[in-house]
């Protein structure tokens, strides 16, 4: 069964016959003014060009073209029109080391540079997965759930730094298991868990 989204909107309508009145008070103010200004028949001839039909005709346009607007925002929907969009990628789960040990340089810059670098390139070639970030140290945070904006993901990924958990540490089993309780039970994916240390 069709409805609409948003009835509100059809409280608009009612300024149709505000918009009638002011219509036929325009038509009685030229009627009033053009026997104020004198000769009837020689202002017609100077207002030739005018054409009450065309007049009306505008009118009944801007009248529909109002009403079509208010119809348009109400949203006419199909509740069976919802369609149900089915991935085919898989959800990603990575795991970053944030501790103060990742500042070492053994390897250049650093190995949490290294690291972010690498996970970058990982998210560009995932098309159409799903990816969430979590990162530890002396505890594990989910800093991103699973999501497909990999922009996002970059974004957070980029953020990721020593500072962003108080606790130092390494507990990986913690954050592997935050990874595993991040995916959806129900749905039969690839489960990946990526960290660095």
């Amino acid at each position: 069964m069709l409805k609409f989204q948003h009835i509100e909107y059809f409280m608009v309508l009612a300024a149709i016959p505000l918009l009638l009145v002011l219509y036929f008070f325009v038509l009685n103010w030229k009627k009033r003014t053009i026997k104020k200004i004198g000769n009837e028949n020689l202002v017609r001839e100077m207002i030739q060009n005018y054409s009450p039909r065309r007049f009306a005709l505008k009118f009944v346009l801007i009248l529909a073209a109002f009403a079509l607007a208010v119809f348009a925002l109400a949203n006419l929907r199909s509740p069976k029109g919802v369609e149900q969009v089915n991935r085919n990628g898989i959800d990603v789960m990575i795991a970053i080391d944030v501790s103060k040990s990742m500042l070492a340089q053994d390897i250049k810059p650093d190995r949490l540079e290294r690291a972010k670098q690498a996970l970058g390139k990982l998210i560009d070639k995932l098309s159409n997965d799903r990816v969430g970030i979590v990162v530890f140290a002396g505890r594990a945070y989910l800093q991103m759930p699973l999501t497909g904006d990999h922009g996002a993901a970059k974004m957070y990924l980029a953020a990721a730094s020593t500072d962003i958990v108080p606790t130092q540490g390494t507990v990986i089993a913690d954050a592997l298991k935050m990874c595993y309780t991040s995916f959806n039970s129900k749905e039969k994916k690839i489960q990946s868990c990526y960290f660095d240390q």
